[in-house]
């Protein structure tokens, strides 16, 4: 494509306006609270989705995905994977393809996810693989 660049500069970054999500931010903290989140999430098309692990500053030791974001257009709703664990319900929801799941550099999010727990993810899109082609 002529005139497209796969690149931003900071200050270009910098200049952009700034944007603010208005929807509700729902935190999940039981199994309970999971599941009927999960469910209302599947009549969803399209979600954004990320991950978030703990930093390690030091050598060998590697923390486990502690939360784990599902955002629609109004909702967004935290994960608390320290707190609920890995359910059943939520591999399964992991592997809907019917559910487009929208991320930024996915292989990392997955790698992190399968040291808590086996899934086969399905339905993601990888904005970073996007940006690459």
């Amino acid at each position: 494509m002529e005139g497209f660049r796969s690149t931003i500069t900071k200050e270009e970054v910098a200049a952009l306006p700034q944007e603010k999500y208005s929807g509700k931010i729902i935190v999940v903290s039981t199994v309970q609270m999971l599941e009927k989140t999960l469910a209302a999430l599947a009549g969803e098309t399209i979600i954004g989705f990320d991950t978030e692990t703990r930093p390690s500053f030091s050598s060998g030791i590697q923390h486990q995905v502690a939360l784990m974001q599902f955002a629609t257009q109004k909702q967004c709703f935290l994960f608390r994977l320290n707190k609920i664990g890995f359910p059943d319900a939520l591999v399964k929801f992991l592997g809907n393809s019917n559910i487009k799941k929208i991320g930024l550099s996915l292989k990392d999010d997955f790698h992190v996810i399968r040291r808590r727990h086996d899934f086969s993810p399905d339905g993601f899109v990888d904005l970073q693989n996007i940006m690459q082609n």
